[in-house]
């Protein structure tokens, strides 16, 4: 069970505090539902490169609720389309929440098999499962590079780790650690700012895994014996609300496939792993991630076709502000320098526009 955090404030915090060096295990933050129901923006963690902030945080477009199971009992389900929507709490739902979530820390605590695995996003031994297949039609139809011809520069590097003597070289270090990765259908869309930008589509990008059936039930148990520590005017609210965590809870470790964004530099690492992205998530924008995969501070994300050009707009004065940007081979970076712009580099909103010049849609950071 996840440990969460009370805020997502407390999450950016931590992640912005950690620091990951070349080619070390990224690490996953325990998502707070609280924080992602309250700003619809849940955070994973990225390998970054001689800087402090190792965040990638991403939109979660809200109609992305998985389909539900269909066939005969024991059937495996169709993949999901996307995350699992975040249900929304009013202010006493939220109180109802802290012993939600405390039960669930009770439990992490108590029964190992309960946590989250680690990810080890930036781990090239966590191996990964290649597909020799193709993506689906309509991840085919919004991303052009995916596409093209396959070339030899699409093919995704060694990872190399440490300086002689003790350099290891890993020959599939670079592939994201996900199911089915469609490994003939990788494709460099970028070199900038020292870093290479490759999309890697898979069957299944969810890095979540399916925790055992027993934890849902110590969670019901540990939160029953938190019980007479609940004000009463909360204890049939909590116990009510109790259904709707554990739903969520199980919706976040269901199958959806889509596209990776990996950035990387020369010897492999950066910001590799899979803040992976759904059509519906690429199609509504939410897919920003923020880094220095060679040193130098960006922000970064994945466009559909017909997208030319993508504009950050940011609260305060900046010199040039707004920032606009080429989004090229379905990928658009804007360098942060020093990183000056708030919020690690995440806007206010984003404009995209067409060759032409047409606004095709805005993305709002904040709701």
């Amino acid at each position: 069970m996840s440990n969460f955090f009370d805020s997502l404030e407390g999450q950016l915090r931590a992640a912005a505090s950690t620091q990951i060096a070349a080619g070390e295990t990224g690490g996953r933050p325990r998502k707070s539902w609280i924080a992602t129901v309250a700003h619809g923006v849940p955070l994973v963690l990225g390998v970054a490169v001689s800087i402090a902030i190792a965040a990638v945080v991403l939109f979660v477009a809200r109609h992305g609720q998985p389909s539900a199971p269909s066939g005969q009992p024991g059937s495996t389900p169709p993949p999901a389309s996307g995350p699992p929507a975040f249900p929304h709490l009013n202010r006493t739902q939220r109180k109802e929440l802290v012993y939600l979530e405390k039960a669930d820390g009770t439990v992490s605590r108590q029964d190992r098999g309960c946590r989250p695995a680690p990810l080890g996003l930036g781990d090239p031994s966590r191996k990964p499962s290649l597909s020799q297949g193709s993506p689906s039609a309509g991840t085919l139809a919004i991303l052009g590079v995916l596409r093209r011809a396959e070339a030899p520069s699409d093919r995704l590097p060694p990872r190399i780790i440490g300086a002689p003597p003790n350099q290891h070289t890993y020959p599939n270090g670079t592939i994201p650690p996900v199911h089915g990765v469609y490994i003939h259908y990788v494709r460099k869309a970028r070199h900038r700012y020292g870093a290479n930008y490759y999309l890697a589509p898979a069957e299944n990008v969810n890095l979540n895994r399916p925790l055992p059936e027993r934890c849902y039930s110590e969670q019901r148990a540990a939160l029953r014996s938190e019980l007479p520590g609940i004000p009463p005017t909360l204890r049939a609210g909590t116990l009510a609300l109790e259904s709707r965590y554990l739903t969520y809870q199980r919706q976040l470790a269901r199958p959806y496939p889509g596209v990776c964004l990996i950035a990387i530099n020369d010897t492999g690492n950066g910001d590799g792993g899979c803040p992976g992205y759904s059509v519906s998530q690429i199609e509504a924008g939410h897919t920003l991630s923020s880094g220095a995969p060679a040193g130098v501070p960006v922000v970064y994300g994945i466009a559909p076709d017909g997208v030319r050009t993508v504009t950050f707009y940011y609260k305060g004065k900046y010199p040039g502000h707004p920032l606009t940007v080429l989004a090229i081979n379905n990928v658009y970076i804007l360098h942060n320098p020093h990183q000056r712009f708030p919020n690690y580099g995440f806007p206010d909103k984003l404009v995209w526009r067409s060759a032409s010049g047409t606004v095709l849609k805005t993305i709002r950071w904040q709701p």
